[in-house]
């Protein structure tokens, strides 16, 4: 994995599993630590990727839409995206 992309990748990953088990507290959790590990970003892609990661948490925070609605499918694959990254 590269080390650059870790932090980020594994937190959009931890997030995307408890939305999809429908976690509400261990999905705030992740927020919460998201907004924690942002703060502490000093690369500038890996800082990026964390405000992408943010964005998208607070889309997900805002409109408590059901997972099936068509923005929250958006949502998804950008996680998806972002939590992929640990593969490279």
């Amino acid at each position: 994995m590269n080390s650059l992309t870790g932090e980020s990748a594994r937190q959009a990953e931890a997030i995307l599993r408890a939305w999809q088990k429908g976690d509400q507290g261990q999905l705030e959790s992740e927020m919460e630590a998201l907004t924690l590990l942002a703060r502490s970003a000093t690369d500038t892609n890996e800082l990026e990727r964390f405000e992408a990661l943010e964005s998208i948490a607070n889309e997900m925070r805002k409109e408590r839409r059901p997972a099936s609605d068509p923005e929250m499918e958006v949502c998804r694959k950008l996680l998806r995206h972002l939590a992929s990254l640990s593969h490279v």
